[in-house]
């Protein structure tokens, strides 16, 4: 969550107030050297498998209506790359098999 534009040769003052709302937590959290290498780890750990959703499965959008039914859809999306990295890794046939005509 992008708070605000910091420019690189300023320094950056101290607030007096502790922070508020969730948006002056965040941007205090990634003042600090810490917050931001925490934060940098997002972009590693959960911004690719949301990438993944969109670009390559297409998901976009819920087809049905409802609470309930959205969240079953959700969790079938979410489940899928799991699955598919099961199979991937315990099931699927090797690429030496296809090349000796065993499958």
């Amino acid at each position: 969550m992008a708070t605000e534009r910091h420019r690189h040769s300023t320094l950056e003052a101290e607030a007096s107030d502790p922070p508020t709302t969730a948006q002056e937590r965040m941007a205090a959290t990634v003042r600090t050297p810490e917050g931001r290498a925490v934060y940098a780890r997002r972009k590693v750990i959960v911004e690719p498998g949301f990438g993944q959703i969109k670009a390559v499965r297409g998901f976009r959008r819920f087809v049905l209506r409802g609470l309930q039914k959205m969240r079953g859809a959700w969790s079938l999306v979410c489940l899928t790359p799991n699955l598919r990295q099961l199979w991937r890794y315990g099931c699927a046939p090797s690429v030496g098999a296809y090349e000796k005509g065993a499958l």
